[in-house]
């Protein structure tokens, strides 16, 4: 298990343009991290920098405290998995597997022993004869973990690693990377744009716009307690109602709101609700939102309204799928939201 530090980490590319900014970062050992962010937010070229791949133009990387900057990429020990697999395609699955360690020179008795339970690891027992274009592209992702891990790197690195695969392949690959992580206890960085795919893989999640960390922390805190609208938003925060603090709670155009919790590290200028977090009143006299219906969709598992409030600030909730017809376009009704399910920005 090894600890993953970054300080002040930049990289900087000709025309001086900064993918990466002063960048701060503490991934913990024996856990999986996620690097989180839209396209060109500078997730993959920290990766990069991690694996020694890049060059950072500033700034440090440790493992477990001591600097890896000088060390070269094969003799750092932190291994990458690509998104686009890269496997030997003259080579069958046992060669791809173990070229890693022939190239170390394991003796050959050695090294299928331990190709033969790197495989059964990945669930790939049996198919070491097989060449990548005999596979499917999960079994082909599974051939490129299994390369990485049969080295023992210190650090996993993840960039993209279910991007190119179908929905239900991605659900089993996700379920294979958390049971090997937790099988080997690696130190494990991935890299995604995907909020949902990095949620239920990282222990904690690294939030970057712009080649910077807007807030790192568990994956829940970014749904209940996002720093920024921009981050709440990413997360799938669709209410803002503007408004200020007033009488020991927020007053809006659309009603007073009681909070279980009043940020002292802001200034507020908004109210967040999660669509999720919204029910129909019933007989609440406070935090109630009188609301007009203006659309709605059903989707099989949910049904998503959207409304609009008195003053026209749009609404969107999210409710059960058996609520598709308890109201229609036009109609009136009142939403309810808890105070601890409040959340100011």
């Amino acid at each position: 298990m090894t600890k993953v530090s970054i300080r002040k980490l930049n990289k900087v590319y000709s025309g001086n343009v900064a993918a990466v900014r002063d960048l701060d970062l503490e991934m913990a050992d024996g856990k999986i991290t996620a690097l989180l962010g839209p396209s060109g937010c500078g997730k993959t070229t920290t990766l990069k920098m991690i694996a020694g791949l890049l060059e950072p133009t500033a700034g440090d990387i440790l493992f477990d405290g001591e600097s890896v900057v000088t060390i070269s990429a094969e003799k750092r020990h932190a291994v990458m998995v690509f998104q686009n697999h890269l496997l030997f395609p003259h080579m069958n699955v046992g060669e791809n597997v173990g070229f890693g360690l022939r190239m170390a020179g394991m003796p050959k008795a050695q090294r299928r022993k331990k190709i033969a339970q790197i495989l059964e690891l990945v669930q790939l027992g049996g198919y070491e004869a097989r060449r990548p274009s005999q596979l499917s592209g999960g079994q082909r992702q599974r051939v490129a973990l299994a390369r990485a891990l049969v080295v023992d790197p210190r650090v996993l690195l993840l960039d993209e690693p279910l991007s190119n695969l179908d929905a239900h392949l991605r659900d089993e690959m996700r379920a294979l990377i958390l049971r090997v992580q937790a099988r080997t206890n690696v130190t494990t960085i991935v890299v995604t744009h995907d909020q949902e795919e990095a949620v239920i893989l990282a222990h904690e999640v690294a939030l970057m716009f712009a080649g910077q960390v807007a807030q790192i922390g568990e994956p829940k805190v970014f749904y209940d307690r996002p720093k920024t609208e921009k981050v709440a938003r990413f997360f799938g925060g669709t209410n803002f109602i503007a408004g200020k603090l007033e009488n020991e709670g927020f007053l809006t155009e659309i009603g007073h709101f009681a909070l279980d919790q009043i940020r002292s590290d802001i200034i507020p200028q908004a109210l967040t609700i999660r669509p999720e977090n919204l029910t129909f009143a019933t007989d609440q006299s406070t935090n109630i939102i009188p609301v007009t219906v203006t659309d709605k969709l059903f989707a099989g598992t949910f049904t998503r309204y959207q409304f609009a409030a008195k003053d026209g600030t749009p609404i969107q909730m999210t409710t059960a799928a058996s609520d598709a017809d308890r109201f229609n376009i036009g109609e009136h009704t009142t939403l309810y939201v808890a105070p601890s399910k409040c959340w100011l920005v």
